[in-house]
């Protein structure tokens, strides 16, 4: 699980997303499954959930994409501890983080992937890049 720098977000793998004990320790309040292909995971009530299953390229509906982006947003706008997560944690959430990140900022969506990709591991599919920076384009 690594914090991305001047913001209440982490990105982490599907194993961090069930570390409950250090969910708890960050004061984490709401956790976004994005991994479609992993497991759904048995969680306390009182942590948030919210699981969009996305793929890695551009076989996605544009609809989750959106909710998933909007949801986040909202989540930063409210200062809500909030851990994204995908199989790796070196694709989808780094994107999918960096997407809401400049939105909500305003800045343009590239330099903030860039911010985001210098503080964790990360290997973007292009393809998803390409599918979310399209989508990206129609929620500014």
């Amino acid at each position: 699980m690594k914090p991305i720098p001047d913001t209440n977000l982490w990105i982490g793998n599907a194993g961090d997303a069930q570390n409950l004990q250090e969910i708890r320790s960050l004061e984490i309040r709401a956790i976004f499954l994005l991994a479609y292909e992993e497991p759904i995971f048995s969680y306390p009530r009182d942590l948030l959930v919210v699981r969009i299953p996305l793929l890695d390229g551009s076989e996605n509906d544009d609809f989750n994409l959106e909710i998933t982006v909007r949801s986040l947003i909202s989540l930063i706008r409210n200062d809500v501890n909030t851990l994204v997560t995908c199989s790796m944690g070196m694709s989808r959430s780094p994107v999918i983080v960096s997407a809401a990140l400049a939105i909500h900022h305003s800045l343009p969506f590239d330099d903030v992937l860039t911010s985001v990709c210098k503080s964790i591991p990360t290997d973007v599919s292009p393809e998803f890049y390409r599918y979310v920076r399209s989508v990206f384009e129609k929620l500014i």
